[in-house]
């Protein structure tokens, strides 16, 4: 495909420099450059080889640039990321000043490991001629009077959604606006997917697509979207398709920001193209701007989640629930409680003249608050009876509850929080927690079973409750054992379940520990592929290895990194746990990975966790587990 230039954007030119023959001889020089782009100082894209910018390496170009315009990296070098199968690297253009004038980037083909184009050294040393020459000539374009602009093209024709007045409600509005989208520039579906609440809009042009392929597809994209929109408020267009990545998108996609308020993004006008289908031009984005436009933004604004921040979850109240014998073990409890002995916090109920007991033999002290005594959920339960079979009586008879913690955002409080869902069985006299009973469970090898029906019974009540998630930014995090990483069912129960649940797959996130990740990789990157093909998130728990964990994070598409609560508690007393807490969370940034940080107790432990960036919290300092239902309005009586 001919190279051509890319869509400018406010006054960067693409004529002041022959940037696609500088891209010919990069591309003479390094043989398995893919991919080629140049930017001003402000990472506005001045010429991109085939027309084509990844929604994906834009992000990753975006946190390079702010790096060398930042005054601690003033005379930062050259920045490259290879770990991953496509190697990228990112030059930045400075003046004889030294100060930043541009940036070139560029991705590379798959490489083997050993490859010499893999390595940052000997592509700065192949390169630094072109780098001088590069250099020398930007200065000079920069500095020299601009010419007159080009005369403006002939205005397309103009797209009106049909049958809109001030008073069509904004679902009809988003409706029509995406109909025509999708009719208009022959794509095989559309969205509309809001950027702070859990509503998303999709309409099928093609017969061809299932209701799984579009969500899918969707859910595939709306991460990345949304975050290059917020931070450029630019158009996307990505024709990127068909080029053989591992987890690429057999679409060609175009995304324009819907904005309610000047500086603050609404939603997302997508549509999809397929692979064999025409590129996407510049009359595309002048044709979706068009369409964008006549959604009113005062109508957007129903979009917007409140500003105000979530106040957390408040204990369960004494009225409804008794007291509590002991405290739960902490945030995450759907663990093995080999992996969480350390986490254990000291039981208040218990008197000091009390005898330690082991793990296997706290059954009656695991009891976390007294079930009705006039409800026998467990038929046929005695007290003589091994825990393992009263773990496989509860599956039989249903007798689990789901509870749920807050994931509290903290750099940016206008987002709601997120839940983690823990398991609990009520056998109608008492209410274990799950060290009661996991040991039990994986010596039974039920922990498969565990899983599948938390997976069955979370989208049963979300999708009772569908009418309320679609107006909210509800997201749900299940954690996943050991033994059931290591099953080839799992990923297929999912899927399935979700068909069945229509339930959008990027509600829910999947947890699993850091420990079982390292020890089970194979297993884990079978799981992570077939559940973020359909759109599901995974995030790495219990993460305390440091650069260990960073060293093969690569191999998994991994979306969020959970931090040890071993770590958590002491980063406001301690400065070599915040310094390892500072460290992992900037590795994970450079990574484009969320991060959460766990056993959040107090509210000095709040404060250095938000002045080192750490994006959402877990803890009791901002809610106890609370029973799943509490989340839903119940309906009038």
């Amino acid at each position: 495909m001919p190279s051509r230039p890319q869509l400018k954007s406010g006054e960067a030119r693409a004529d002041l420099l022959p940037f696609a023959s500088y891209a010919q001889v990069l591309r003479m020089l390094m043989p398995a450059v893919l991919r080629v782009g140049f930017y001003d100082a402000k990472g506005r894209t001045l010429w991109v080889s085939d027309g084509i910018e990844e929604p994906e390496f834009r992000m990753h170009l975006d946190l390079v640039l702010a790096r060398f315009a930042s005054k601690e990296d003033e005379h930062s070098g050259p920045y490259a990321t290879t770990e991953q199968p496509e190697p990228i690297f990112v030059f930045p253009i400075r003046n004889a000043a030294g100060v930043l004038i541009g940036a070139v980037g560029f991705i590379c083909r798959e490489l083997p490991a050993t490859a010499a184009y893999r390595r940052l050294e000997y592509v700065e040393r192949l390169l630094a001629p072109f780098m001088q020459i590069l250099s020398h000539a930007w200065a000079s374009t920069t500095s020299a009077p601009r010419a007159s602009r080009e005369p403006q093209a002939a205005p397309s024709p103009r797209l009106v959604i049909p049958n809109v007045d001030a008073n069509t409600p904004l679902p009809a509005v988003l409706r029509r606006a995406l109909a025509l989208a999708t009719r208009s520039f022959g794509c095989a579906f559309g969205a509309v997917i809001a950027a702070e609440r859990a509503f998303t809009l999709t309409h099928r042009a093609s017969p061809d697509e299932s209701d799984l392929t579009i969500n899918a597809a969707v859910d595939h994209v709306r991460s990345t979207v949304l975050k290059f929109l917020q931070a450029r408020r630019a158009p996307v267009l990505s024709n990127a398709a068909g080029y053989g990545r591992a987890d690429g998108l057999p679409y060609k996609v175009l995304a324009h920001p819907l904005n309610a308020e000047p500086n603050r993004l609404a939603a997302v006008l997508i549509v999809f193209r397929e692979k064999h289908a025409p590129d996407f031009t510049k009359e595309d984005l002048v044709a979706i701007a068009q369409v964008a436009a006549q959604i009113p933004a005062s109508a957007l604004k129903e979009l917007l989640a409140p500003r105000t921040v979530v106040a957390p979850m408040t204990s369960v109240e004494p009225a409804r629930i008794a007291p509590r014998r002991i405290a739960p073990s902490g945030p995450h409890e759907h663990v093995p409680p080999d992996k969480r002995a350390s986490h254990n916090p000291a039981a208040p109920g218990r008197t000091a003249a009390a005898a330690p007991v082991q793990p296997r033999q706290r059954i009656s002290s695991e009891l976390i608050a007294p079930a009705s005594q006039e409800v026998i959920r467990l038929a046929g339960m005695r007290s003589d009876m091994p825990m393992s079979e009263r773990v496989r009586l509860a599956l039989e008879q249903n007798a689990f509850d789901l509870y749920v913690q807050p994931i509290t955002p903290l750099r940016d409080p206008r987002r709601a929080p997120r839940y983690e869902v823990l398991l609990r069985m009520n056998d109608g006299r008492a209410l274990y927690a799950p060290h009661a009973f996991f040991a039990a469970a994986e010596e039974s090898e039920l922990m498969p079973e565990l899983d599948q029906w938390v997976i069955r019974e979370l989208l049963r009540t979300l999708k009772a409750h569908a009418t309320t998630l679609r107006t909210s930014c509800k997201e749900f995090a299940v954690n996943v054992a050991a033994q059931t990483l290591l099953t080839d069912q799992f990923s297929d129960y999912v899927v399935r379940e979700l068909k069945h649940s229509s339930i959008p797959p990027g509600l829910l996130v999947f947890e699993v520990s850091e420990g079982d990740a390292i020890e089970h990789q194979y297993s884990l990157s079978i799981l992570a592929k077939r559940l973020h093909a359909v759109g599901c998130r995974i995030a790495l728990d219990n993460c305390c290895a440091g650069t260990r964990t960073f060293d093969t994070l690569y191999k998994w598409p991994v979306s969020c990194l959970k931090i040890d609560g071993s770590l958590i508690r002491h980063i406001a007393s301690n400065y070599r746990y915040e310094s390892q807490v500072r460290a992992m969370v900037r590795m994970a940034q450079d990574m484009g990975l969320e991060t959460v940080a766990e056993c959040v107790e107090s509210e000095p432990v709040r404060e250095r966790l938000l002045a080192l960036d750490v994006d959402y919290a877990q803890g009791y300092h901002f809610g106890r587990p609370q029973p799943l239902a509490t989340l839903f309005p119940r309906p009038a009586a």
